[in-house]
Parts: structure tokens; C-alpha cells; sequence
């Protein structure tokens, strides 16, 4: 129902720079066309070097020039892999019909693509940055490697001010102020460690001018009688719908906008107020992080004051629940809700992304049901915050946004949140008090869902406590739906939000106007909402999450911790959720043994796990224990899969009652060989500082006591009334190239005092001396895991090492070949991989794909391709083998029999044998008489009467059956002697073209003068007496013989003969 847009990691490959060239003037060429700019002629675009008559450019610079009408605005973005596009730059084409770009820095990467889009906005003298914060930017870490990022913010100086773990632990990170923030966003991205780093996007609240004239307070959204031109029940319906239900005093709405007025004579009886915070005591009661946060939050200054200073957000909360029935100003879609206010929009009406997500992840940890988002942009497709509004999809909390006021097509210019791909998001338009669509509402067949009245709407502004105020917008229109939701969460408690969202969608009034404009057709009608059937609801897979309800256990009393599995969708059944526990506590050593499994009973959204720290003697520092949900083929796994409790030790030794402790500390822990400039690690005793003590400790680290730095005792007098004392390291320059070094100081345990926390300290010598440049790395790969096979399926792996210098991420490149074939025999893979800064390898994992046919093992061949950023060592290729599980089907068995004899008189009897080859489990033998059959491999049967009978044997095995006849001739038996009778016999009576054929002759009864045989083909008589004759073609053939007596008489014999056309008939 929504537009979709996903991200990729980059993939940098290095290219000669005429190629690279050519590729840049393709692209370009081609984006352009697309988006209607003039594509630059091969004249306009100036490859990387100096052109006759240009701008002089050196060959670190890059150049080319967009065409356009004067004045017309572009917006140039560059990519590195046609998937993340990112704004560098913003200018107005001159009055000579365009403008030049420069990038000084095409040579970051080894790749590099450009495009032209038209600037929906006035360009300003500084670049498209201006529309996003230029101090942070929004980071989310890939599963698994929320440790190793820190090492990562370290290294390019950023700063994690909040990170979200009901969002996959995304964060929002401060920017050093000289940093490039596309530079910044780069390095992230090509660090293999984030799912995707973005910029923090600024949106605005979505109103329209305040130049129109306005009329009166008649609520005509919620009841249009016709007054000021307006058409009688052009209108939600709401008076009719109060007399099923007109409150949702149990239901959180949480309006993230410009705050509200929480004071209005309207809004005060029905905001939200926090349970766990104490009103004006100036303290966080409940430890969320605000201070007096009673109605709701400031996002801006990260306060508990969310008052409005706009009046957006006071309008919006007003139509969605301005008090019924008090008998002053307004009455909203609900008469009694819980709102609660999120500011993070300022007073101008504009925001950022990272405070839009502050304010998400507040609502959902609070208890909102339904959240209203009156604001957007097209400027930008956060990831980030289409996860934040995911984490309230998988929490069950429906998500209202406007659909825009620019009158654009959704569909085709997608605004955000409103357009994300979400199930839990409903996407509004406005209508007139006509059932028009607004002139300046947005639209969309498949992406804004339906409309609501949003023209001249009254309601409660912030001027003062009893401040009213018309407004026109798709955010007042959003406000009608999000309180109706509400309304339908209070009537019907057991539904979830699909249902609910359905509900709505499929109880529209339906309009002509709205007809291929929105995904209903139609505008909110409340009443049929409330009392209408609810559509059929599809089956839904639960999708699975986990908190930590409570994360704080200890070996103490012992104090348990609890993780809550909750699910969303179908509750009727039990499902049994799958998970694994790690952390540096072990199961079953420092807590009580848990399974891998917990069931959620039918009925219950929900199922706990919990943790019972077992209470031991042993001094350990706190430890945690991280239960992370496994996929399962009865639920989809959401993106809160994670959780983490901590066990507090509660193990140590107290010191003796008046004995001083001795910790250290480093208030000096940078040294350096220039100079020399000193470190120092400063001794602090608490407690008694009356008495001198000895104290001892020990040296370790990379460092070398008197050779490194200078010759230091481990031990030295603390002498009385001293409280703190400093022991300086004094580095030694040497010549030697080292790198730096650390000198840790460990305290000893020794008579008078106890060693405390922290009981050691490290100053680290910065060396001075210079070595060559580091050697380029060698790199070279070896199978790991070299047999796969499709059952499973079981995968392999490759890894791909390096020698040298592992300071900074390296990009391999390798090509695949072997007879299985990449995407068809297996999962489809890149042509490289990563290696991260400060890893030696990286690996390489080919999933075997299970398919049914029937092959031999196959073989994947990894080898390395050359590159200028590496030298390829040996082993170069690796070789893993793919083993085939699928077998070819069993032939069916072959039919063949004997028959001894066939042909006779009657009663004549056969004996039949079986010579059938193959697996056979049953046969069928049909004597062709009507008799019954047989199953017994070698029969035997009595042919009581004349004729020609077809014998038919049918063998069947596991894989089909297969059959084989053969005819018996049987004749009427021979009337007594009286003179000259003809007989004969033939070997054999029937088989495959050529048959060979031998007749005796049996004739008696008087001496025979002379035969005459007929073999019934068309071919010579034959005289012999016994001859021999060869069927060359199929067919059944009548052979006669005719013999002579002495005395002149004949006497004729008939037999039939039965010749195949081959030998598989």
C-alpha cells in the first residue's frame, strides 16, 4: 500500500580513470533524460584534466557542467553505488543556460556516480546540507557489533548522545564541527559495521498559508448541516457515532508536533499525565531521562515542558480531543482521551528526524496507542525513522500521518512518514465541507489510504488558554482519523491495529471525487466505523520481540530480572518462541540453568523469562546475560530481538574498620618521546591519612621499565597527613622505531591499607620516531569449511586474509567460478568483500540453494582479482564442493516371459517362465481365455478350446510397471486316421522382426510324395520337407502346407504365425 525505498552497502571497486570517465558522462546523461534536464553534450563535460578553453582544473579535481532553463534550480547528489544518493550540492542555472560542478575530491573512491535532480525549494548561497542538522547524524549499528562501533566513533571523533535499543540500538551521533557530514556518512557506510548511517533530516509541519479568509466556529467535520455553502452530511458522522461510543479516556494519543498548550480550557481535563512523575518537584521520579515530564516531553531541549509556541500542536490535539460536554469552545472526535504531548517541531513548524525518533520511542515506552504525525517532507527517505515507526508496528501502536498540502500525486512524489511501506500507518487526505478533495491536499491511489474533512477547521490554538482558531491542512485532517481510532481502540478493546485500521478503511463513505485518488475511495465516516462489521482479517504470522522489563538483577536476596516476550497478531493459539542466551554470565553457572524456549499461552500476548542470578562467593564485576530471539517458522522476529539484563556481584572484601584504601587513577595518561613530555599516575588514599604506610605495585604493558622509560621503584613510603602522591613517567627518546607503548600500574595488596577500585592506571608514550611506510598488504584466501551440501542447507566458507597493516578497511575483489553457478546452485553473492579496520580477514559464506535436480557435486572456486590497493598472495583461489542430495527416480522393471509350448491341440497345456529383469514387487499374468489371473512368477495353464490367445505379463516396481505378450495358438484336436493327414509344427510361433522360423513336417497316414508350403508373406512356395523360413516384417502370417500321396490325394494344414515389429513392442 506504500512506495518502498530500501538502502545497500556500497560496494567500491577501483576502475582506470578513462573508464570511470566514461561511466560518469553515461550515468549523467541518463538520469538526466529521465528526470526531463537537457543530458550534457560530450562537448560540456570535462574529463579529469585540463580542457582547452575551460576551468582549469588539476587531476584531483572533477567537472561537469548541467544544462537548464535560467533560473531553474537543481539539486546535484552523488552515489557510489546507484543505491544511497547523497546531496553535495545546490545551485540556480545562469542566464548562459547553466552551471558548472566541481568536485575537488573524485579520487575518495574508486567510484564515483553523479545525478541532476530539480530543487523543490529556494536554493540558499550554501548547499542542500542546510536541510538536514549539520552536528549529528543518525547511526545504526549491525546486529552483533554494538561494541565495535564505539572503536569506530573513536577513530573519526563522533560522539553517541542517545542510542534507541526498541530500535535496533539505532543512534543519534555528534559531529566533530570541522567534519565533512557526507564524508562522515560515507566512511560509516564503508565500513561493513552499520546498517545505514543518514543524515538528520529536518521536516516541517504541514499547513497551508494563512490567507484565507475564514468563517465561523461550525464544527461541519464532525457535523455539516450546510451552513456557509457546505453540503448537509459532507461529514464524519460524529453525532450519530457519539450515541455508540464518544470516549477513549483509557487510550494514549501521542501528538508528536509543535507541542501543545497543555493549559487550554479545552485540552487540560483530557492531557495525558505521567504516572510515575511527581508534578513541580523539579526531579525525575521515574528515571526516563525528563525532569517533571507530566504531559509529555520537549524533544528540542530534552525537558519535561512540551507548551506549544506554534499553535499546531494545540490545533491538532483539539480536533482529536478537545473536552465534550464542559460547555465552553469546542468538542473534539473523542470527548475524553489521554493526550500526549511530543515536542520537537520549533516555532517556525520545522524539526529533525533524531528528535521526531526521540519523541517515537517516548510514546511507545509510555503506553500510546495511536500516534498523530502531522508533518513530513519529500526531501528526504529516512531509514531510521521508518524503523522508529516499525518498532510501533511490532508494539501494536497505529501511526496517523498527513499526506502533504503541495497537491502532488504520492504515488509519484512520495512524502515522509506518510509513504513508508508500514501496515501500522495510515496516510490521510483532506476534503471540503462540500466532500471535494482539497486544492491543496496530496493524493495516491496505493499510498495515501483515505481522506477526512481538512479545510476551515476550528479548534483550540495557543494564544492563550481560551485561543480558537481556524486552520486548513491534511493535518487536521489526520487529527479526525486519529480520533476516531481512538474510539474504535475503546469500543473494541480485543482488536488489534490491523483490525482497527481496517475497520476504518473498509467503513468509508465512498465519493465519486476521491474514485483512483486514495486507497478506499472515500472519506472517514465514524459511525459506520463503530457499528459496522469488521472486514475478514487474513491469517497473520505473530511478529516477535523482547524487553527487558526489568534489567537490573543482583546476587543479592538474590534479586531476579525479567525479560518480556511480547507478539503481535493472531493470540488465539500457543506459540512456542525460540531464543539463545549469551553475555558474560554463564547459564546455569552465574544464574539458575534456563532453556532455549518459552510459550506464549493462547489467549496471552505475551511470556516472561526470568533470570535468577545464583549467589556465590566469588569477587566478579557485574556481569550480563543478553537473550536474542531465534527465527522461527511460526513468527517473524521484529526488530527489538534483543535484550539485555545485568547480574550485580555482590562479593568483596570491606576494609578493616579505620584502615585507608589506596586507588589510582591517570591525571596524565598521554606521554610522549618529544621532549620528553611526562605521564603521571596519581595514588589517592581515603580514609585514615594519619599514619605513614609503604605502598607497592607492579609495572606491566608494552612498555619497558628503565628502557623505555625511566628506571622507577615499586614500592614507596606514603608519607602521613598526605592524601594524594603522583609518580611520574619519564619517557626515554630512543632512535627505535616502536609505535606507542602503555606503562599500566598495577597497586599490591600490603600492610596498612586495602587496595581499592580503580587499582591500576595506564599513560601511554606516543613514539616520535618514523619508520618506511607501511608495506602494501598481501592477501590470500583458503576454503574453511570446504564441503557443503544442500541439505541443511550446509553452508561454507571462505576466508580471505591479509599480512600488513590492518589500520584501515580494505575492499577485495574476487571472481567466482567452478560448475556451480553463482544465484542458481547457490545464495547469489557479490564479487567482493570488506575487511574492517583492524580485522586481518573477512569471510566469504556460500549457501548451498536446495534445489530437486538431480546433479553431480558441483565446485565454487573463489580467486582473487589484482587491485592496486593489494598485492595477491598464495594461496590466490580456494576451492569449496557443493554436494548434491537429489537422486534420480527408480526405472520401472523390464517384462519378459517364455512360454513352453505355443501352439497345440486342445486341451493344451503351457508352461509359462518369467525372465523379467529389474526391482519387482507384484505381477500380473493375463491368459487371455477369461480366466483368472495369476501373480505366481512361473504358471503354468490348460487351454481347454481352439483359438488364439494373447498372453500378457505385468511386472510393477517402485518406479512404474511394464508389460510383455505373447500369442498361444491352440487347434481342435485331430480327428481319428483315415488316409493322408497334413501336419507340421513350427519353432518358434511368434517373435521380433527378423524371426527365423523352422518347420517339420508331422503329416501321416499314407506315404506324402510331395509338399507345398504357403508362408503366407507373399513370398515363394517352399517344397522341402522341413524348411527353414525368415519373417522380415511385423505382422501375423497364416503358413499352409499342402501334401501329396502316391496315390495322388492331398491335405492341407493351417498355422499362424505372429511376428513383432521390434523388440520393445
Amino acid at each position: 500500500m506504500k512506495t518502498r525505498s530500501t538502502s545497500r552497502q556500497e560496494t567500491i571497486r577501483p576502475a582506470a580513470p578513462k573508464s570511470r570517465t566514461a561511466r560518469f558522462l553515461l550515468l549523467f546523461a541518463t538520469v538526466l533524460a529521465v528526470i526531463g534536464v537537457p543530458p550534457a553534450r560530450s562537448g560540456q563535460f570535462s574529463p579529469p584534466t585540463t580542457p582547452a578553453g575551460g576551468l582549469a582544473l588539476d587531476s584531483s579535481q572533477f567537472v561537469f557542467r548541467v544544462p537548464g532553463p535560467p533560473g531553474a534550480s537543481y539539486v546535484v547528489e552523488e552515489s557510489s553505488d546507484l543505491a544511497d544518493w547523497t546531496p553535495v550540492f545546490t545551485n540556480t542555472v545562469s542566464s548562459a543556460g547553466y552551471f558548472n560542478f566541481v568536485d575537488s575530491q573524485p579520487n575518495n573512491l574508486p567510484q564515483r556516480f553523479y545525478r541532476a535532480v530539480p530543487s523543490r525549494g529556494p536554493v540558499s548561497t550554501q548547499n542542500l546540507l542546510e536541510d538536514f542538522r549539520q552536528d549529528r547524524i543518525l547511526v545504526k549499528p549491525k546486529r552483533g557489533i554494538l561494541s565495535g562501533l564505539g572503536d569506530l566513533h573513536a577513530l573519526v571523533g563522533t560522539q553517541v548522545l542517545q542510542s534507541y535499543p526498541g530500535i535496533g540500538n539505532l543512534q543519534v551521533v555528534k559531529v566533530p564541527a570541522t567534519a565533512s557530514i557526507t564524508d562522515l556518512i560515507s566512511t560509516y557506510r564503508r565500513s561493513g559495521m552499520v546498517e545505514y548511517a543518514e543524515p538528520d533530516y529536518q521536516v516541517q509541519a504541514l499547513q497551508t498559508p494563512d490567507d484565507f479568509r475564514y468563517g465561523d466556529g461550525s464544527l461541519w467535520g464532525l457535523h455539516n448541516t450546510g451552513l456557509y455553502g457546505g453540503t448537509p452530511g459532507a461529514d464524519i458522522s460524529a453525532e450519530a457515532a457519539w450515541d455508540i461510543q464518544n470516549t477513549a479516556d483509557n487510550i494514549i494519543v501521542a501528538v508528536i508536533d509543535t507541542g501543545v498548550r497543555y493549559t487550554h480550557e479545552d485540552l487540560t481535563d483530557n492531557m495525558w499525565v505521567n504516572p510515575g512523575e511527581i508534578p513541580g518537584n523539579g526531579t525525575d521520579d521515574d528515571g526516563d531521562g525528563y525532569v517533571d515530564d507530566v504531559h509529555g516531553i520537549n524533544a528540542i531541549n530534552n525537558t519535561g515542558n512540551p507548551d506549544d509556541d506554534h499553535g499546531h500542536g494545540t490545533h491538532v490535539s483539539g480536533t482529536i480531543g478537545a473536552v465534550g460536554n464542559n460547555t465552553v469552545g469546542i468538542v473534539g472526535v473523542c470527548w475524553n482521551v489521554q493526550i500526549m504531548a511530543c515536542k520537537f517541531l520549533d516555532p517556525t513548524g520545522n524539526g529533525f528526524t533524531s528528535d521526531a525518533i526521540k519523541c517515537i520511542d517516548f510514546a511507545r515506552r509510555k503506553g500510546a496507542k495511536i500516534v498523530n504525525a502531522s508533518w513530513g517532507g519529500t526531501s528526504f527517505n529516512s531509514q531510521a525513522l521508518r524503523d522508529a515507526i516499525d518498532s510501533l508496528r511490532q508494539a501494536g501502536i497505529i501511526f496517523v500521518a498527513a499526506a502533504g498540502n503541495a497537491g502532488d500525486n504520492n504515488d509519484v512524489v512520495p512524502i515522509y512518514p506518510a509513504s513508508f511501506d508500514l501496515d501500522n500507518i495510515i496516510s490521510v487526505a483532506a476534503t471540503t465541507r462540500n466532500d471535494d478533495p482539497a486544492f491543496f491536499s496530496n493524493y495516491g491511489a496505493t499510498t495515501v489510504d483515505l481522506s477526512a474533512p481538512g479545510a476551515t477547521i476550528f479548534s483550540c490554538w495557543n494564544g492563550s488558554d481560551s485561543d480558537y482558531r481556524y486552520n486548513d491542512g491534511t493535518s487536521p485532517a489526520a487529527a479526525h482519523v486519529a480520533g476516531a481510532c481512538a474510539l474504535l481502540m475503546a469500543h473494541y478493546p480485543n482488536e488489534n491495529y490491523r483490525q482497527i485500521i481496517d475497520r476504518i478503511l473498509a467503513n468509508v463513505d465512498p465519493l465519486p471525487a476521491l474514485a483512483g485518488k486514495c486507497v478506499s475511495g472515500g472519506r472517514l465516516n465514524l459511525q459506520k466505523a463503530l457499528g459496522g462489521s469488521a472486514p475478514p482479517q487474513p491469517q497473520q504470522t505473530s511478529i516477535v520481540s523482547v524487553l527487558a522489563t526489568d534489567g537490573n538483577a543482583s546476587e543479592q536476596g538474590p534479586d531476579t530480572a525479567t525479560f518480556t516476550l511480547s507478539r503481535i497478531g493472531d493470540t488465539s493459539s500457543a506459540l512456542t518462541v525460540n531464543y539463545a542466551l549469551s553475555g558474560t554470565a554463564q547459564n546455569g553457572t552465574d544464574y539458575q540453568p534456563l532453556g532455549t524456549s518459552v510459550t506464549i499461552a493462547a489467549g496471552a500476548s505475551s511470556a516472561t523469562v526470568t533470570v535468577t542470578p545464583i549467589d556465590d562467593n566469588q569477587a566478579e564485576s557485574d556481569e550480563t546475560v543478553v537473550l536474542t530471539i531465534s527465527p522461527g517458522a511460526d513468527y517473524d522476529v521484529g526488530s527489538a530481538n534483543s535484550a539485555t539484563i545485568t547480574i550485580a556481584d555482590n562479593d568483596g572484601t570491606a576494609p578493616p574498620p579505620g584502615q585507608p584504601v589506596i586507588t589510582m587513577s591517570a591525571v596524565d595518561s598521554d606521554a610522549s618521546e618529544s621532549g620528553p613530555d611526562n605521564g603521571i599516575i596519581r595514588f589517592h588514599r581515603t580514609g585514615d591519612t594519619s599514619q605513614a604506610i609503604q605502598v607497592s605495585w607492579t609495572f606491566s604493558g608494552t612498555a619497558v621499565n628503565g628502557v623505555d622509560y625511566q628506571q622507577l621503584p615499586t614500592t614507596s613510603p606514603f608519607p602521613a597527613g598526605l592524601a594524594d602522591g603522583d609518580l611520574t613517567i619519564t619517557p626515554i627518546d630512543d632512535s627505535e622505531v616502536e609505535g606507542d607503548e602503555t606503562v599500566i600500574v598495577t597497586l599490591v595488596a600490603g600492610a596498612g591499607y586495602t587496595v581499592g577500585s580503580p587499582s591500576s592506571a595506564t599513560v601511554t608514550i606516543h613514539d616520535n620516531d618514523q619508520g618506511p611506510p607501511p608495506q602494501q598488504p598481501t592477501v590470500s584466501v583458503a576454503a574453511t569449511d570446504p564441503e557443503a551440501s544442500e541439505p541443511g542447507p550446509d553452508p561454507v566458507t571462505f576466508t580471505l586474509s591479509r599480512s600488513g597493516s590492518m589500520a584501515s578497511t580494505l575492499t577485495v575483489r574476487y571472481s567466482l567460478g567452478g560448475s556451480a553457478a553463482n544465484g542458481i546452485d547457490y545464495q547469489s553473492l557479490p564479487t567482493s568483500v570488506t575487511i574492517p579496520a583492524g580485522a586481518a580477514s573477512a569471510t566469504v559464506t556460500v549457501t548451498p540453494i536446495d534445489d530437486s535436480q538431480v546433479e553431480s557435486d558441483e565446485t565454487v572456486v573463489l580467486t582473487l582479482s589484482q587491485d592496486a590497493a593489494y598485492n595477491v598472495g598464495s594461496p590466490g583461489s580456494a576451492t569449496i564442493t557443493i554436494h548434491d542430495n537429489d537422486s534420480a527416480a527408480p526405472s520401472p522393471p523390464t517384462a519378459d516371459f517364455t512360454a513352453n509350448t505355443t501352439s497345440g491341440q486342445a486341451p493344451l497345456a503351457v508352461q509359462f517362465t518369467d525372465r523379467s529383469s529389474g526391482s519387482i514387487t507384484r505381477r500380473d499374468w493375463n491368459f487371455g481365455d477369461g480366466s483368472s489371473h495369476s501373480s505366481t512368477p512361473n504358471p503354468s495353464h490348460t487351454y481347454n478350446n481352439a483359438g488364439d490367445y494373447t498372453v500378457t505379463l505385468t511386472v510393477t516396481g517402485s518406479g512404474g510397471s511394464n508389460s510383455k505378450s505373447l500369442t498361444i495358438h491352440v487347434t481342435t484336436p485331430a480327428p481319428p486316421p483315415s488316409g493322408l493327414t497334413a501336419d507340421f509344427v513350427a519353432e518358434p510361433t511368434s517373435g521380433n522382426v527378423p524371426l527365423t522360423v523352422r518347420f517339420t513336417d508331422k503329416s501321416g497316414g499314407a506315404p506324402v510324395a510331395a509338399w507345398n508350403w504357403d508362408f503366407g508373406d507373399g513370398s515363394a512356395h517352399n517344397v522341402e520337407q522341413n524348411p527353414t523360413h525368415i519373417y522380415i516384417s511385423s505382422g501375423d502370417f497364416t503358413v499352409t502346407l499342402t501334401v501329396t500321396c502316391t496315390r495322388g490325394t492331398t491335405s492341407t494344414r493351417n498355422l499362424t504365425i505372429h511376428v513383432n515389429g521390434s523388440a520393445n513392442h
